[in-house]
């Protein structure tokens, strides 16, 4: 028995278990470095790599494969990635498969070269030499105009849109009147060219429609529970049913339907409430990424348990050192 290298077998296996246990942000990955390499970047990863240009600038390439600029830019964004190696993430996002992505992030040419940095957005409009590039993202882009993508203090819309939280399930319930929700994402360029457009809704039906907003991202379930796939989406609650808009995002367009064009559809009855699915189904709050976090410590835990038995079983197992010299001693003389 190999008591003392199982021993830090176990030892060394529990440790790092430990690490991931007690640091889940090693496990599951922090925001990747300026590695200076391209990094490929989808929906499922882009805004925790990101993470709104807090931890360091990105500068991302909305490219489709079949686009004879973008092809010629491919180099040109390789060397720009070694060249900003350790001070700003080069990356690319195939605009042709994220389609939602690109709709949220308002791409609507290729390629599409914008920078996030601190909260913000800086698009690209100059020549694409590596020099031009390389200034820009180095510092030349705070000359550039700017677009938040931090929520600002005041409701999407401004101080006449009801702001909707965790609790609008029974805000919509207990209205006396219809209200007529968008669903946005705080990156959005779309939702951000509708943004005063509602505002001004809001004032037009002020008496007889509540004009309300959700925060998609930061109220996820909700925004799944009612079906909502792109951004901005609006639609129309009156008593217990739901009708969804999908004219022109213009003041009078918007209003006729609040008013009396939604009457000509069908409509949908109340989603119900997040409280009454099955416990298995995401609470208010929780995200995929919350749930794979659970997933990870629970399977941290249950490895260290494992590593811990079997460790102690494997040391303490009996030996007889009599026994095992004769065997020894046979093999030679086998010779």
């Amino acid at each position: 028995c190999h008591c003392g290298a199982a021993r830090e077998l176990g030892t060394a296996c529990m440790s790092t278990l430990w690490l991931n246990v007690l640091f889940p942000a090693l496990a599951l990955g922090a925001a990747p470095a300026a590695t200076g390499e391209v990094q490929l970047l989808t929906a499922s990863n882009f805004s925790s790599s990101l993470r709104e240009g807090m931890e360091q600038p990105w500068f991302v390439e909305f490219y489709s494969p079949h686009c004879g600029h973008c092809k010629r830019l491919a180099p040109v964004w390789e060397q720009l990635a070694m060249q900003l190696e350790g001070q700003v993430s080069v990356a690319k996002v195939d605009a042709t498969k994220e389609e939602s992505l690109a709709d949220e992030w308002d791409v609507t040419g290729y390629p599409t070269l914008l920078l996030v940095a601190a909260g913000k957005r800086y698009d690209f409009r100059g020549g694409r030499s590596l020099e031009a590039l390389k200034s820009f993202a180095l510092g030349g882009y705070l000359k550039q105009s700017q677009a938040p993508l931090e929520p600002s203090t005041e409701s999407f819309g401004g101080q006449h849109v009801l702001s909707l939280s965790g609790d609008m399930e029974e805000v919509v319930r207990s209205s006396a009147k219809p209200m007529f929700i968008v669903f946005y994402l705080r990156g959005c360029g779309h939702c951000r060219s509708m943004e005063s457009t509602w505002g001004s809704l809001a004032l037009e039906l002020k008496d007889q429609v509540q004009v309300a907003s959700l925060d998609a991202q930061e109220f996820r379930p909700l925004t799944e529970l009612w079906r909502v796939e792109r951004f901005p989406t609006m639609k129309l609650v009156v008593g217990n049913r739901v009708y969804d808009f999908d004219g022109d995002r213009e003041v009078e367009d918007l209003k006729a339907f609040a008013l009396q064009g939604f009457s000509a559809l069908p409509g949908e009855p109340l989603p119900p409430r997040l409280s009454d699915l099955p416990s298995s189904a995401a609470q208010p709050g929780e995200t995929p990424r919350s749930n794979s976090i659970h997933l990870a410590v629970g399977f941290g835990l249950g490895m260290v348990c494992v590593a811990a038995a079997w460790a102690m079983c494997t040391c303490l197992r009996p030996t007889n050192p009599r026994s095992s010299r004769p065997a020894a001693e046979k093999e030679v003389k086998g010779d």
